[in-house]
């Protein structure tokens, strides 16, 4: 007390006279301004330092600075005041409580005091703060609680940031502590965070009406047991509530900001008594009691609002299920129809309201926590709301089994599907449309010991609001379970024919889709030996067994499936054995099938890649022969256009493509016909040449070298042409008559008998040569005898060659060395007798003639008319050129200008060319140098000629492929009727192959 005593005299004399700095050098001047800026922080010595100041700056205007000394001098009167009462206060030990507000006052009057005034102030709260703050802690903590169990939620929030009696509120305690010990960054941020718990307060006081008057609303509709309302209000319960939880959860946040602070600040906060724990506290309340705090003050309201609902809803669920219990009773359980409309209607209801009010307890779900979620806390409602909808699932599920079981007892024997079976097995919920609810029932009801087997169980969890129809559920399960056993092995009889039906149908569709994939891509053991030519579609075979396989894989589970379905029948396993046998059968062939599908797939897709390849090479060939022909390159155009319709052909027998094949063949043909048109003006032209070449060989007597020339022709002419050139024809016959005069005059080379007539011809020699010798020595009997020899020797030659030049000129000269009157008696009926015979029509005679008169020129050219006799029988065969006579001649130019004339008319009318081609060969016959005649003739071949068919279609290609098979298998027949076939097509009568297989082939019949 004594200590109080020297304080306060010290502050007396202290505060009885002002306190003036002493002055400064250059003191920078001094403003009202600065002095009244003092005043309004309570910086009151400093204010009177400056108004020291400013007297000595400007003595003129004390009056203003006058009035500012008394305004302050009025303030620490009143401070002294407070402050005297705080003395006396202290010195008597009074309420600590009473003494701290004194000090918060005297704080609130002057900021900074003389240091006396501050060590007295200072001393007095040290020893009041601690217990004052933790008193007015207590009570607002408590208050609030107060307010919440009266239900004054928005009082009780507000109650935070007021305070009554000049007492600090919430936010006040130890705060201006805090701005001194701590810096400034700490202070800004937590007066952000206040300012912030403000707004929030004022956001939920507004918010709090709207969510009392949407619960209101709802609960109103549930006493009125309507339902549909009840929802609809219910979802604007939801957005209040939702925007009540996002406000609320601010004060979680700005509690945990505040923890934040007070970790980062540790080392400074050393015990809780402080104004960062005490806020904290304030906002997030004490570990102690959730109800504490502005988060509890906000949990209060949220809790008892929503425990209000679920009250409501509770109700509801609780008078449903005693009604669901009331409406079933053993006798009439199973009455047809057993649809217990009464139980169903309350057991829906009490399920929606199960549902509603687990809608109701996830509202706590917003609602943020350090645990993560109030939910937490009301978990078990949630589980038990969550176990009395399954549990009532349980009992649906009971008088669905009960329905279906009163169905079945009275007509089960018509339990059949209308749908096809595949249908119904594809889909499992079409299927168990059928099957389930009747085989769910069985297995439910069936000893308890299916898929219901935990009624019992189910009937001691349901909770207080569902127990009455839980219990009611387990009285009746034996009753279930019995009449369930008087129709399972009927019931699974039936699913098990159903899925067996289902299952082979399947099947069958699966083969026939097999066997159409396999009908696109038909192989050689497939295709009899009439069907070589089966076309293949390895595109739509893919496409089948793709879509096979898809159909497959989404049906192959389904097996399994249906399987693990009759497994389920258990006791009723013999009532089902033959229907999975048989599915156990169908699932072995469906591997067998898809092993099949592996197999056509690869050969499909093979296929399509050498088609393709093919085809690529197909192109090429044929872009190679359109090159080759644009320069005149006719052997390397049509060898690449053969080539490209192999390449087409190889593509479409591996690869069906009607487009393809339709495009490939009019392209081919066309270029062909543009080979042959543009080449047969090349070929008549040389054709023409070898023509005249042959014709002034063969009258130059060179019959071999205008028959080569002829041959060269004829295979010229054939390169663009089908039909014979009929001048070549005459020409050949000219030339084969000229031939046939020659034939067995000479012995070739390459005749088997060469080497022997060579032999014997030279030993006629030697003995010829002997002969004369002796005959010149006058021995003419030993002559005779070898000469004999001789003529031996060549009657064996003449046996097999009558007409050997050589050995016919050496008999005349035997003939003629032995009597030579005789030889001239024969020489001269030997000439008669050829003048006779060359006009014989026997051929033979007439080479005899003609020969003869040969061999007799080479002995006795001199005979007279012997020569002219050749000439004679020369022009008589064709083998020399005949004069051509005035009448001829002239017939011959009139006949070439009447040619003319109508090739002139003729354009492209065939009937005309062959008009004008006719009698162009008329004067041609007259006159072989008629060069208007051979004019005529070329333009002829030109306009009509070039018709030979380089390629033939795709399809007539495999035609005559398969003919040329059968021939080469001697199946002549059969080899004619597909050239008959092939010849029936005017086109392909300008085809060479086929002409000369026609040939062959009739040869063969």
């Amino acid at each position: 007390m004594k200590r109080f005593g020297i304080i306060l005299a010290s502050s007396i004399i202290c505060f009885s006279q002002p306190v003036f700095a002493a002055r400064a050098p250059r003191v920078p001047p001094v403003t009202l301004k600065q002095i009244d800026e003092q005043i309004r922080l309570n910086n009151y010595s400093e204010a009177l330092r400056l108004c020291s100041e400013y007297c000595k700056q400007k003595p003129d205007n004390f009056d203003s600075v006058k009035i500012r000394i008394d305004k302050i001098m009025a303030i620490r009167k009143r401070y002294n005041s407070v402050e005297g009462k705080l003395i006396d206060s202290s010195i008597k030990g009074e309420d600590a409580d009473k003494n701290y507000q004194m000090v918060l006052e005297l704080e609130k009057i002057e900021k900074n005091p003389s240091i006396i005034h501050s060590a007295i102030r200072s001393e007095i709260k040290n020893l009041n703060q601690f217990k004052a703050c933790q008193k007015r802690f207590q009570e607002i903590i408590n208050g609030a609680l107060e307010l919440c169990q009266a239900e004054k939620y928005s009082e009780a929030l507000e109650s935070f940031r007021t305070a009554e009696a000049e007492k600090q509120n919430a936010f006040e305690i130890y705060h201006e502590d805090f701005i001194e010990e701590f810096d400034a960054e700490t202070v800004k941020k937590t007066d952000s965070i206040i300012g912030r718990t403000n707004l929030t307060i004022s956001a939920l006081q507004s918010i709090m009406l709207e969510c009392q008057n949407s619960v209101n609303v709802f609960c109103g509709d549930i006493e009125k047991d309507s339902f549909v309302e009840a929802k609809n209000s219910f979802v604007n319960v939801q957005n209040c509530f939702k925007r009540y939880s996002d406000k609320r959860n601010e004060f979680f946040d700005q509690g945990y900001e505040l923890l934040a602070l007070i970790e980062e600040n540790k080392s400074q906060i050393v015990t809780d008594a402080g104004y960062l724990p005490f806020v904290s506290k304030f906002i997030l309340g004490l570990e102690s009691n959730s109800e504490s705090g502005l988060l509890g003050a906000a949990d209060s309201f949220f809790v008892r609002k929503t425990e209000d609902m679920k009250k409501k809803v509770d109700e509801k669920i609780l008078a449903n299920s005693k009604l669901i219990s009331m409406d079933l009773d053993k006798e009439n359980l199973f009455k047809y129809p057993a649809n217990h409309t009464q139980s169903r209607t309350s057991l829906a209801k009490c399920t929606d309201y199960l549902n509603l009010a687990l809608n109701v307890n996830n509202l706590y779900d917003n609602l943020k926590t350090e645990t993560g979620s109030l939910a937490d806390n009301f978990k078990e409602y949630s589980d038990n709301t969550l176990a009395d909808i399954e549990s009532l699932k349980s009992i649906a599920a009971l008088l669905d089994g009960v329905k279906l079981i009163s169905k079945e007892m009275n007509k089960y024997e018509n339990f059949q599907t209308k749908e096809d079976a595949r249908f119904v097995f594809r889909n499992v919920k079409l299927s168990d449309s059928y099957t389930v609810p009747v085989l769910n029932a069985v297995k439910q009801l069936d000893n308890i010991g299916f898929q219901y087997s935990s009624v019992q169980n189910l009937s001691m969890v349901f909770s207080a609001n569902t127990k009455p129809a839980g219990d009611k559920a387990f009285e009746l399960v034996a009753d279930i379970v019995e009449q369930a056993k008087n129709a399972g092995g009927d019931l699974w009889n039936i699913v098990g024919s159903l899925y067996k039906n289902g299952s082979s149908e399947l099947l069958d569709e699966y083969k026939n889709q097999l066997a159409k994939a396999q009908g696109y891509l038909p192989s050689l053991d497939q295709a009899g030996e009439d069907d070589e030519g089966l076309k293949q579609y390895p595109g739509l075979c893919l496409q089948t067994i793709q879509g096979l396989s898809k159909l497959i894989s989404s049906d192959e589970k389904l097996f399994k499936t249906y399987l693990n379905k009759l497994d389920a029948a258990e006791s009723y396993s013999s009532f089902v054995q033959e229907s999975s046998k048989s599915i156990s059968n169908d699932i072995k062939e469906i591997a067998a099938i898809k092993k099949s599908i592996q197999e056509l797939e690869q050969r499909a897709q093979s296929q399509q890649t050498k088609s393709k390849v093919a085809r690529n090479e197909a192109e090429l060939r044929f872009n190679q022969a359109k090159q080759a022909l644009a320069k005149e390159n006719f052997d390397l155009a049509r060898a690449s256009l053969l080539k490209a319709r192999e390449k087409y052909t190889e593509s479409l027998s591996l690869n069906e493509d009607e487009s393809l094949r339709k495009k490939s063949d009019q392209e081919l043909i066309a270029l062909g016909r543009s080979i042959a048109t543009q080449e047969n003006e090349i070929v008549v032209r040389d054709v023409r040449n070898l023509k005249n070449k042959a014709r002034n060989e063969y009258y130059a007597g060179n019959f071999d070298g205008a028959d080569v020339l002829i041959t060269q022709a004829e295979t010229r002419w054939s390169v663009t042409n089908v039909n014979d050139d009929a001048e070549l024809q005459n020409l050949r016959a000219m030339v084969n008559t000229a031939l046939s005069m020659k034939t067995g005059r000479v012995i070739p080379a390459s005749a088997p008998l060469y080497p022997e007539m060579s032999q014997i011809l030279s030993l006629a020699n030697q003995y010829f040569s002997e002969g004369q010798k002796l005959m010149r020595q006058g021995n003419r009997e030993e002559a005779s005898v070898i000469l004999a020899q001789a003529t031996q020797k060549l009657n064996e030659l003449k046996l097999v060659y009558p007409l050997h030049q050589e050995a016919s000129l050496l008999s005349l000269k035997i003939d003629q060395l032995l009597d030579k009157q005789a030889f001239n008696k024969m020489f001269a009926q030997k000439v008669a007798n050829a003048r006779s015979n060359y006009k014989s029509s026997d051929s033979l005679l007439k080479q005899t003639a003609y020969s003869e008169l040969v061999d007799l020129y080479e002995i006795n050219p001199d005979y007279p008319g012997l020569k002219d006799l050749i000439y004679d029988v020369e022009i008589e065969l064709g083998m020399r050129k005949k004069p051509v006579d005035d009448s001829s001649l002239k017939k011959s130019q009139q006949l070439s200008v009447q040619a003319k004339k109508i090739l002139a008319s003729a354009g492209r009318d065939s009937i005309k060319l062959q008009q004008a081609k006719e009698l162009a060969l008329q004067a041609l016959e007259l006159n072989s140098d008629n060069t208007v005649a051979v004019m005529v003739l070329d333009e002829v071949a030109l306009k009509s000629g070039g018709q030979a068919a380089v390629v033939l279609s795709s399809e007539d290609e495999l035609l005559y492929q398969k003919a040329v098979k059968e021939l080469n298998k001697n199946n002549i027949i059969g080899a004619n009727t597909i050239v008959q076939q092939l010849l029936a097509k005017k086109s392909n009568r300008q085809s060479a192959k086929i002409l000369e297989l026609q040939k062959k082939v009739e040869s063969a019949l």
